[in-house]
C-alpha cells in the first residue's frame, strides 16, 4: 500500500502562543528575541513584511521595532514548550502514530485513514478550538513531499491550511513553485552548488540523473531526490532517538565576579538537567562542566575552562549531580575574573530501566527516588521552582536578561490568566 504521510506544522508558533493568550495580538507585527534578549529569533508574518530578518541583533532592528510599533517579546520556553505538548496531544486524539519532529512540528502517517484531507481538516480545527494555535497541514507519499506540501498550505489561502500532493500534476506545480534551498536536507553550502548548475527548484533537482545526483550530492542528496519524486526513503519514526546528551547553559544577564553567583548558576542548571534526565529514564555518568570568563585588566584576554567529571555511579539525583559539579566550578573558579556564562552537559546516558545497581554501591535508591519524585511532582503541579535545592536560590545576579517576558500562562498559578 502506498503510503500517505503528513506534516502538522504550527503557523508563527512562538508568536502565536503568545496571540493565544492576547488577542490583541492579531494581526500586529511580533518578534520573539533571543537569551538576554541578543537577537531575533521568531517573527510573525507581519513583521518579516516590515524586513525585520531573523537573526538579527535586537539593538540593530531597534529602529523598525520603534517605527513601525512591533510588539517584542522575550523567549518563553516554558510557555512554548507546554503549548506545544498540547498541541501534540490534541494530535493523538485523532491518529495513532505520530512522529514529533521539533517543539512545532509533527509527522503524521495517515496511510490507513479512509480520507485523509477530511481528517487533515479536522485536526486542524480542532488544534486551533482546543489550544488557539493555527496549524497548516501538507500531505505526500513521502516526508520531503509531505514538508513541500506544507508550504504549499501555508502560501495560498485558498486551500485552508491543508495540501495533499496527490496528483502528478500537483507535485509538479509544488516543486516548480518551490526554490531548491527551501527542499527538506538542502544546506546552505548545497544550495550554492546547486545554483551555479542552474538548478534552482525542488522540480529541477528532481529530475537530474541519478548518477550526477550521487556523484555531487552524495547519496544523501540522492534520497532527498528520490523522496522529490514520491520514493519513500526516510522511514516514519514513532520512538525518537535516544538522547546522546543533555545541555543546559546560558549567558549571564550581566558580568558576574562573585563565586557564590557562579556556583548557583550551575546549581540552577544542574536541577534542569537532573529532570531532563528523570524525564527520559536515564542515568548520567558524568558531566561536562564549562565556565567562561573575562580578564578584567587592560589588555587581558579571554579565557575558557572545561572540567568532566565521574560520578561515582550512574545518576539521576539532582542532589549528586549538583555536589559533583559545584566542585568542579570552584576549582576553575578564579578571583577577579568577570564571568559571562556557565554550564554543563550530562554526558554517558543510559537507561534506568536496565540498570543494576552493585555490592559497594551504598545508595539509599529507593529513598533518593521517592525525594526526587516528591520535587518533581510538586514543581509540576504547582509550577517551576516551587520547590528547589538551597544552593540554586540566592540574589539572582546572574540570570538572564528577559525585560520582555510573557507569564508562563499555563504552568504557574501566580501567572494563570484573569478575565474581567
Amino acid at each position: 500500500m502506498e503510503k500517505i504521510i503528513a506534516l502538522l506544522d504550527c503557523n508563527n508558533f512562538y508568536a502565536s502562543c503568545e496571540r493565544a493568550f492576547n488577542p490583541a495580538l492579531n494581526g500586529k507585527p511580533i518578534v520573539i528575541l533571543s537569551n538576554n534578549d541578543g537577537c531575533i529569533i521568531a517573527r510573525s508574518n507581519e513583521a518579516k513584511a516590515l524586513g525585520i530578518p531573523m537573526g538579527e541583533p535586537y539593538f540593530k532592528a531597534k529602529h523598525i521595532i520603534e517605527n513601525n510599533n512591533v510588539k517584542v517579546f522575550s523567549s518563553n520556553y516554558t510557555l512554548y514548550g507546554d503549548m506545544s505538548a498540547r498541541v501534540m496531544a490534541t494530535l493523538a486524539e485523532f491518529v495513532k502514530d505520530i512522529e514529533i519532529y521539533s517543539i512545532d512540528e509533527a509527522f503524521i502517517d495517515l496511510t490507513n485513514y479512509p480520507e485523509p484531507e477530511k481528517l487533515a481538516n479536522t485536526i486542524r480545527q480542532s488544534v486551533g478550538k482546543w489550544t488557539g494555535i493555527p496549524v497548516s497541514i501538507g500531505i505526500g507519499q513521502t516526508k520531503t513531499l509531505a514538508k513541500a506540501a506544507n508550504r504549499v498550505a501555508k502560501k495560498y489561502k485558498s486551500y485552508n491550511g491543508v495540501f495533499r500532493i496527490d496528483a502528478e500534476e500537483r507535485r509538479q506545480k509544488a516543486l516548480k513553485s518551490m526554490h531548491v534551498g527551501d527542499v527538506w536536507g538542502i544546506g546552505r553550502q548545497i544550495n550554492k552548488k546547486l545554483a551555479s548548475c542552474n538548478i534552482n527548484t525542488a522540480y529541477d533537482l528532481s529530475i537530474q540523473p541519478d548518477n550526477w545526483i550521487k556523484s555531487n550530492l552524495t547519496i544523501c542528496g540522492l534520497r532527498t531526490a528520490q523522496e522529490l519524486r514520491g520514493n519513500a526513503c526516510i522511514e516514519f519514526e514513532e520512538t525518537p532517538e535516544a538522547r546522546k546528551s543533555i545541555v543546559v547553559s546560558r549567558s549571564f544577564g550581566g558580568t558576574v565576579f562573585e563565586h557564590q553567583g557562579i556556583k548557583e548558576a550551575l546549581s540552577n542548571f544542574a536541577e534542569r538537567a537532573a529532570v531532563k534526565l528523570r524525564g527520559d529514564g536515564l542515568l548520567a555518568k558524568r558531566a561536562q562542566v564549562f565556565l567562561y570568563h573575562e580578564l578584567v585588566a587592560r589588555g587581558g584576554s579571554n579565557h575558557n575552562s572545561t572540567i568532566t567529571v565521574e560520578f561515582d555511579y550512574p545518576t539521576d539525583s539532582t542532589c549528586e549531580i549538583i555536589k559533583a559539579t559545584s566542585a568542579a566550578i570552584s576549582s576553575m573558579f578564579v578571583a577577579g575574573m568577570g564571568y559571562k556564562k556557565c554550564g554543563l552537559v550530562l554526558l554517558g546516558l543510559i537507561n534506568k530501566a536496565g540498570f543494576t545497581k552493585d555490592l559497594f554501591d551504598n545508595r539509599n535508591l529507593h529513598k533518593q527516588d521517592s525525594v526526587m519524585q516528591a520535587m518533581d511532582y510538586l514543581n509540576n503541579s504547582m509550577g517551576s521552582g516551587t520547590i528547589m535545592l538551597a544552593s540554586s536560590k540566592g540574589k539572582g545576579g546572574w540570570v538572564a536578561k528577559k525585560d520582555n517576558k510573557s507569564f508562563c500562562y499555563t504552568t504557574r498559578w501566580d501567572e494563570l490568566p484573569v478575565v474581567h
